[in-house]
């Protein structure tokens, strides 16, 4: 799908929106968001693009786009349906493996309830993930970029979901029916499986668990893969959100009936100094020895550091700047000078809008 197409997809569908917001009793709702980027890495990188195990903010020493969303809601009654059209980074390179036609959609799908009186609702299309904290919209994000459990767990997912949320809504489960682990086209075999459970005992408190279990391809052989991810947010004050990760996984190795394993966690804490300045420390670490998700053509052991900087001059906007820096057990990343070293360390600037 060339931008053009796209661009001209965005406008007819914000047209539409806004005459539709005007009648006060639509169900229709219309959003947007747009995240501009420069960023700069200290090592030597192919191509101005950031390590292959990275896929937001991916370009480097260039002004860019990560994302450029539109959305159109509806829900009333029993019916409620997303429809979002993307364009920008995030696109041409979490969506690559996706055919043309696919790519740039966001989100689709339609949903109807199951009961009257219980909040009980049966989705179909394509989702934003059900696993992991991190999302595409940067702005509801603790950090600037994307912590090493996110960018290599699924952003989005297509399929069928049965999801239940309690009365007093303290608790979210769901069940879904998958076309494997982040996939818009599916392979035509049997579906992947995944669950989700979360628990609010109060605004200040989050436990999630989520799962996930299917066949998936790697090298032309088909292998199982058994995945789960828990994470914890705790608001211990206005100003103060911790949040903790901890995922991992196990798959077949190829040709082979034994197992691997991968797993990682981060600790991400945020702090806001008034209204409109807030900081975010990230510790994270990452275990990938038989490389399943992270090929670096040695064993992927690697701790990462951030600090986080935003500024909100209105609601609406948001403007962020990261430094991070990896430290891998292995030489895995090169220096300015071309040499193999274990570190690597950049600096990324970026600015939302959204409405």
């Amino acid at each position: 799908m060339k931008l053009s197409f796209v661009l001209l997809s965005l406008f007819l569908l914000s047209t539409y929106a806004v005459y539709a917001q005007a009648d006060s009793s639509s169900a229709i709702t219309f959003s947007g968001y747009i995240e501009a980027y420069y960023a700069h890495d200290f090592n030597v990188t192919a191509n101005n693009e950031r390590p292959s195990f990275i896929y937001n903010y991916k370009q480097t020493n260039q002004p860019s786009i990560n994302i450029g969303l539109l959305k159109v809601g509806y829900q009333k009654k029993a019916i409620r349906a997303n429809l979002g059209l993307m364009a920008g980074n995030y696109v041409k390179y979490n969506l690559a493996t996706e055919p043309d036609g696919l790519r740039n959609l966001y989100e689709a799908n339609l949903g109807v309830s199951l009961s009257k009186t219980k909040s009980l609702w049966l989705d179909a299309g394509i989702f934003p993930s059900h696993i992991g904290l991190a999302t595409p919209i940067g702005k509801d994000n603790f950090t600037l970029t994307r912590s090493l459990a996110s960018e290599n767990s699924p952003y989005y997912e297509t399929g069928i979901r049965l999801s239940y949320t309690s009365a007093n809504q303290k608790w979210y489960t769901a069940l879904l029916a998958l076309n494997g682990w982040q996939r818009i086209e599916g392979l035509g075999r049997m579906p992947s499986l995944g669950t989700q459970l979360t628990f609010k005992p109060s605004s200040a408190l989050q436990l999630n668990s989520s799962s996930y279990v299917g066949l998936e391809k790697r090298g032309g052989t088909e292998s199982w893969r058994v995945f789960h991810n828990l994470f914890i947010v705790y608001q211990s004050t206005p100003k103060h959100t911790l949040a903790a990760c901890f995922d991992i996984g196990k798959q077949q190795q190829l040709a082979s009936t034994n197992w691997g394993t991968w797993y990682t966690v981060f600790v991400q804490n945020k702090y806001a100094f008034t209204n409109k300045w807030s900081a975010t420390a990230r510790i994270e670490y990452y275990s990938d020895k038989q490389q399943f998700l992270i090929q670096t053509q040695q064993p992927f052991q690697t701790f990462g550091y951030s600090l986080n900087i935003d500024y909100l001059p209105v609601p609406s906007t948001i403007i962020r700047i990261e430094g991070k820096l990896y430290n891998s057990k292995e030489t895995i990343f090169t220096k300015s000078n071309g040499n193999p070293t274990t570190v690597y360390s950049a600096l990324t600037a970026a600015v939302a809008f959204a409405f």
